[in-house]
């Protein structure tokens, strides 16, 4: 028997229940993503010219077709480099999830990682039933980019590099600057969206991120669980991931420790936002639904 720690985030009813989520309608997602597209502006619409008409070349990326390889170019130089037409530029999805030490908690229904898996498919079925391609940078073991993911496969696809195990693990050295690459690889017409926890986000690589615009759009969604804002208020014992030790919380503790971490919350929220990057709020346990504004 696969014990809880190796079975992957969602299970087929997860996913069953997800899908039927989005059929009934995310409505504030769908939303939230045409409000970034006209951001864009200009780069917004899905193809920015007609026809096949050969515009550049680029760095050859795994997943491209063999058949758009610039040859001539590699006869020259050894170095293989793809042929970009003007269809192919599409717009983008780029999304970047934390699947850290960090997400790998939760103390309500799921972990965070799972929560974040979950807004990730949902963006990605409303992404391209927008015409948009979607690419993965998960942030996990040195993770690279993804391919480009497009039409009804994507969802599928997806799903199947996020849906493994995330069993609690010691603390790695990914952090949001691992994205970097991935995101000065992005044609314009993009958007990126961060989905994890926010709090090791530097300001200075959002100041960068933010500085992109309106070639590359960016936004932030902060995937939180209850018990990092608040805890119940009746006296408990608090043991470490170790299972050790261990701290005594009574009532008067608790409301204590809900105004530290709101005033935290608040803190960091401005610093974030006062860089220019929206930033959203989705709780582990809740549904898409109650995706808001931070």
């Amino acid at each position: 028997m696969t014990s809880a720690a190796q079975a992957p985030l969602l299970s087929e009813q997860d996913l069953a229940e997800l899908i039927a989520e989005c059929e009934r309608g995310c409505g504030t997602l769908a939303h939230q993503l045409i409000s970034l597209k006209q951001r864009l502006g200009p780069y917004a619409s899905p193809w920015l010219g007609s026809g096949f008409e050969y515009q550049e070349s680029r760095p050859y990326q795994p997943g491209d077709p063999v058949r758009q390889i610039n040859w001539r170019y590699f006869a020259r130089t050894g170095q293989l480099y793809t042929r970009l037409y003007e269809q192919e530029r599409q717009a983008r999805l780029l999304l970047v999830v934390d699947r850290r030490d960090v997400m790998r908690f939760g103390t309500r229904r799921r972990l965070k990682a799972a929560q974040a898996m979950r807004l990730a498919l949902a963006m990605t079925r409303l992404a391209t039933a927008e015409g948009m391609g979607v690419q993965l940078q998960v942030l996990e073991d040195g993770a690279p980019l993804s391919p480009l993911f497009q039409g009804p496969q994507a969802f599928e696809r997806v799903e199947a590099l996020l849906n493994t195990p995330c069993p609690p693990g010691e603390p790695t050295t990914d952090d949001w600057a691992q994205m970097r690459l991935a995101v000065e690889q992005l044609p314009a017409g993009s958007l990126i969206v961060l989905i994890g926890d926010l709090w090791d986000l530097e300001v200075k690589l959002v100041r960068w991120l933010t500085a992109l615009a309106p070639h590359k759009v960016v936004s932030a969604v902060w995937v939180q669980d209850q018990a990092e804002l608040s805890l119940p208020p009746q006296r408990m014992v608090l043991h470490g991931m170790d299972g050790r030790g261990g701290r005594l919380f009574d009532p008067q503790t608790a409301e204590a420790y809900g105004v530290w971490a709101e005033q935290r919350l608040r803190r960091k929220l401005s610093e974030l936002q006062g860089e220019g990057l929206p930033v959203y709020r989705l709780m582990s346990h809740d549904t898409l639904e109650t995706f808001r504004h931070g």
